[in-house]
C-alpha cells in the first residue's frame, strides 16, 4: 500500500469504487474515518483506477473495519 491514509467508513456509499477502502493495507498502515458531504461527495475519494488483484473485496475491507473498530472499543 502506497503511504496514504485508508478509509474505515463502512457506511459510505462510494466504498465500492474507492482505494482508500479497498486497498490492501500495509503493516504500518495509518486509517481514518472520511466522510461525504451532504451532496455526497468525498474529497478523499480515489477511484479504483487498476488492477484487482491490488485490491480487496468491499466485503474482506467490511469485515477489517469492523474487527479494528471492536478492538479500539474494548
Amino acid at each position: 500500500m502506497p503511504d496514504v491514509s485508508m478509509c474505515m467508513n463502512v457506511e459510505c456509499h462510494l466504498r465500492d469504487r474507492c482505494y482508500r477502502f479497498r486497498a490492501i493495507p500495509s503493516m504500518r498502515q495509518s486509517f481514518a474515518g472520511f466522510k461525504p458531504d451532504d451532496d455526497g461527495n468525498c474529497e478523499h475519494f480515489w477511484e479504483i483506477g487498476y488492477s484487482e488483484s491490488q485490491i480487496r473485496s468491499t466485503e474482506e475491507a467490511e469485515m477489517a473495519s469492523w474487527r479494528f473498530f471492536d478492538v479500539q472499543q474494548e
